[in-house]
């Protein structure tokens, strides 16, 4: 062999013994090995170099990203990544395997992204042992797995844990509007506050899309923000109600809430989407009911939608503002805030020392709760004459979180016709408002 000739295999086989020792450190640190032959060139010697890298023996999954997609053609994301990795006898991850990967759901429609004619995937494990599937969702909601698999070692697989694939568009049953306090000290004073959070679910009670925004329309007050987006896969947010300007005669804020959704419908072949025949709620145009008649009156907010089908009305929207056809509707939700008067009125006094209790109501100017938190008090007045082993308690000794007036019980110890109490009520500001009682 000529100096030339040895040379250029020394250099080939000097090559080849570093691919070796690369594919060894992607393979990790031992375990069964796989048999990889380099050879030379199609000229000079054919030197060969012989190496070995780790065997696949378990396959595990990782995670989907994310967790919940939207069906075709609903807001939302409709694609997840679905990731898994391959492991050799120590549990480490091994570069350059193939796995193939399969949907195992397919009545949804749902589809791996780049998939061959037969509905798989073939993918080579990177530097970390993973392989990363596109997951596109059908226009059926329901749940996907995805099944990895080593190419001619189909014992080595693994199965993902269940890809949900939503509606994404609400619905009326599933819509909630809550407020933090119901009752705030707002009838005289500004700037007293309370949160309203509206909570929205699909047909199916999972969660809408991030950035489905709901918009909030009260007769008094002001709203900050008038509306807010679902963030956080929460299906919820908030925006706030602040006491100012104007205030109704009756003490009551009426807000509502509406954002676009589908209308609720009964699946009777459980195939989940709306089919000829089956049975609707027709929504007619959303309103916000001031007067808290159930009804439309002129004059009250009501949200614009094209529609003139007879329906009845009342809190499903606007008399005869239906459209007939199953489909998209503006859902709604309504609630009331009090804006409590600063000073409160006592009830008819019930009971008696006899008794040991007596009872009686504490209401706002305008009949209704006092502010939440406001603090309940009774003292015993020391008799003109002579003393007196007389006692007195209340429950509650707060305000609760109502709309209607709180009812007050005084229990009594040892009092006579000869002792008073003096009840008082203390607001969240510091208004006092206090009455006289015989306890006899």
């Amino acid at each position: 062999m000529s100096n030339k000739h040895a040379t250029a295999g020394l250099i080939r086989a000097l090559a080849c013994a570093v691919v070796a020792l690369m594919l060894a450190a992607c393979g990790g640190g031992g375990g069964t090995k796989n048999t990889v032959t380099s050879t030379g060139g199609t000229t000079g010697t054919g030197d060969t170099v012989t190496t070995t890298v780790a065997t696949p023996v378990a396959m595990q999954y990782l995670a989907s990203d994310p967790t919940v997609i939207y069906a075709a053609g609903s807001p939302g994301v409709t694609r997840s990544g679905v990731s898994f990795r391959v492991l050799d006898a120590l549990g480490q991850p091994i570069a350059g395997i193939s796995v193939q990967l399969q949907l195992l759901d397919t009545t949804s429609g749902a589809s791996l992204q780049n998939a061959a004619g037969d509905g798989t995937l073939r993918l080579v494990s990177d530097a970390e042992g993973r392989v990363t599937a596109g997951v596109l969702a059908g226009t059926v909601p329901g749940v996907i797995r995805v099944r990895a698999s080593v190419v001619n070692l189909a014992l080595v697989t693994a199965v993902s844990q269940e890809l949900t694939v939503a509606v994404g568009r609400p619905v009326q049953r599933a819509m909630s509007l809550s407020r933090s306090v119901q009752n705030i000290e707002g009838d005289t004073l500004d700037g007293n506050e309370t949160i309203l959070s509206i909570a929205l679910a699909d047909r199916n009670g999972n969660p809408v899309p991030d950035g489905t925004r709901v918009n909030f329309v009260s007769d008094v007050g002001v709203l900050t923000p008038a509306s807010c987006l679902t963030t956080e896969g929460t299906s919820r947010c908030s925006v706030t109600l602040r006491a100012q300007g104007t205030r109704n005669a009756n003490g009551r804020v009426t807000i509502v809430a509406y954002t676009p959704g589908e209308e609720d419908f009964t699946d009777l072949n459980g195939n989940s989407r709306w089919d000829a025949g089956e049975t609707f709620t027709d929504l007619g145009q959303a309103f916000r009911d001031d007067n808290a008649n159930n009804t439309y009156d002129p004059g009250e907010f009501f949200v614009p939608r094209t529609g003139a089908s007879t329906c009845a009305g009342g809190l499903l929207g606007r008399p005869n503002t239906c459209d007939g056809t199953w489909g998209e509707a503006d859902l709604r939700a309504q609630t009331v805030v009090v804006f409590s008067t600063t000073f409160a009125n006592f009830g008819t006094r019930t009971g008696s020392a006899a008794q040991g209790f007596i009872r009686f109501t504490i209401a706002d100017r305008k009949g209704n709760n006092m502010p939440f938190g406001s603090a309940i008090t009774v003292a015993v007045r020391p008799p003109s004459t002579g003393t007196s082993a007389c006692r007195a308690e209340t429950f509650p000794t707060t305000i609760s979180n109502q709309l209607e007036p709180t009812e007050v019980l005084v229990r009594l110890f040892e009092c006579s016709a000869i002792d008073s109490l003096d009840v008082s009520i203390r607001t969240p500001n510091g208004s006092q408002t206090s009455d006289g009682y015989s306890p006899d």
